[in-house]
């Protein structure tokens, strides 16, 4: 039996998809969108010809579950809104693309919508129609139902994630991979794949797939090395989205939707858990803001998390509407590989998990992580110090190193569905983008397409 949360991000795909096959004849534009600060963008920002420059270092993302889905949208780091732009062709008004996913090749903005192909964009985030003859429906090029896309710079290939490979009604999905000139190279097929939620190349040339319950590792040449389950099944619901760093260090970090909390894991090429970053959240033990897409700055990274208001979880994972659950985290940290046995999630106290909040909502009330496999510090003896808590070590954007009061957790974080957090200590940074689809706000439910402008 599928579990309600997985069923919703299976879901989540086939809605996009169908968003993006309806027909766009006199579909008209909404001008008038407000961003998350109360600030109007330009109103000629959804013109077919912008007169915007992508700046390098803002964000891009995707939305296409939103009142809007011909549009995509630019952010700085720090949530205000710089500028959306339409996705209507400025060869033909009448024709528009529905991103899912995008990616940069050199200055081209590649846009995957989920049933037409790849298209191009320039700088101006123009769109110009069709990349290189990608079209779906083409069986043995790129197959049907396109869900992820990945940009490869350092390997100079293009990874294309496809629900439906063959285009028919065996459903067999697959991964394409391309040249940077479009030219397929091979396909990676997985009698076992399930939902592939993440696309990602590392400096060896390798592609990391994650897909719902197992993370795999093929070669250049697409085939399969290993693959990977750090996370105890019983403290997951899957794994999302997956990015790593392109400074030659590789850097590996998938998004890990939970009901015990949400979190991105740190994993090495091995596979195995060198840290874990606790997102802020509520976490009761039925809900889940189903933390996905991944980007990478040099001090922080950056998730979406498009459930992460409380009064927006989906039906199906959230049974619990008290005025308790209003409250949040407060705080978010990360767990080093320091050895020993590790969270029991007995005691529920609120200033040992590092949330701030009493039980039932404490992280540590819920769930046990004593199952999780962890990288083993050979100079740690003693396994009690930090066996009663997984995520035991945190800092607090506050720069407290205290985890044991309800004092040390001052600082109120409001969740938000873009959240950034500090690499060096996997601390809370900043979170914004509104909550979810309130009209106030530019965003609805992004859940892929989510890049730094290079």
């Amino acid at each position: 039996m599928i579990k309600p949360i997985i069923f919703i991000i299976v879901l989540t795909t086939i809605f996009i998809g169908f968003v993006s096959g309806v027909s766009i004849k006199n579909f008209n534009n909404n001008k008038n969108l407000i961003s998350i600060n109360g600030k109007h963008h330009n109103d000629d920002s959804s013109s077919a010809e912008s007169t915007s420059t992508f700046q390098s270092g803002n964000i891009l993302l995707t939305d296409p579950t939103s009142l809007n889905p011909n549009q995509f949208y630019e952010f700085t780091t720090s949530g205000d809104s710089v500028y959306n732009y339409t996705t209507f062709l400025s060869t033909n008004e009448s024709e528009r693309c529905v991103p899912v996913d995008m990616g940069f090749l050199g200055s081209t903005l590649l846009l995957l919508d989920a049933h037409q192909g790849v298209y191009q964009a320039n700088e101006n985030g123009i769109v110009k129609g069709v990349w290189n003859n990608l079209k779906t429906n083409t069986k043995g090029k790129v197959g049907c139902g396109l869900s992820r896309l990945n940009v490869d710079q350092q390997n100079n290939k293009i990874y294309i994630a496809s629900l439906n490979s063959n285009c028919d009604y065996s459903y067999e999905p697959a991964v394409f991979v391309y040249t940077v000139d479009g030219i397929l190279d091979f396909i990676i097929s997985n009698s076992e794949f399930n939902t592939t939620t993440g696309i990602a190349g590392d400096s060896d040339g390798n592609i990391w797939i994650t897909d719902i319950n197992v993370i795999y590792v093929y070669d250049k040449s697409g085939k399969l090395l290993k693959q990977f389950n750090p996370i105890n099944e019983n403290d997951r619901i899957a794994y999302n989205g997956i990015t790593i760093s392109q400074d030659g260090q590789d850097s590996i970090y998938v998004s890990v939707p939970s009901y015990q909390g949400d979190m991105i894991i740190q994993i090495s090429k091995s596979g195995e858990l060198i840290r874990s970053i606790k997102l802020i959240g509520v976490f009761n033990g039925q809900v889940s803001g189903l933390p996905g897409s991944l980007a990478l700055t040099k001090n922080h990274i950056y998730v979406e998390v498009p459930y992460a208001s409380k009064k927006e979880n989906p039906e199906s994972s959230s049974s619990s509407e008290s005025s308790s659950s209003e409250s949040s985290s407060e705080s978010s940290g990360f767990s080093t590989g320091t050895g020993g046995s590790s969270a029991s999630g007995t005691s529920g106290t609120s200033g040992t998990s590092g949330s701030g909040l009493s039980t039932p909502l404490s992280f540590g009330g819920f769930g046990s992580f004593k199952n999780i496999k962890r990288i083993q510090n050979d100079d740690d003896d003693d396994e009690d110090e930090d066996k009663d808590f997984y995520f035991e070590n945190y800092k607090q954007s506050t720069g407290s190193d205290s985890a044991t009061s309800d004092s040390a957790s001052s600082h109120k974080a409001k969740p938000d569905i873009i959240q950034s957090y500090n690499l060096n200590d996997g601390s809370f940074n900043k979170a914004w983008g509104g909550h979810s689809c309130n009209p106030k706000n530019i965003l609805c439910i992004p859940f892929s397409g989510f890049i730094v402008i290079p």
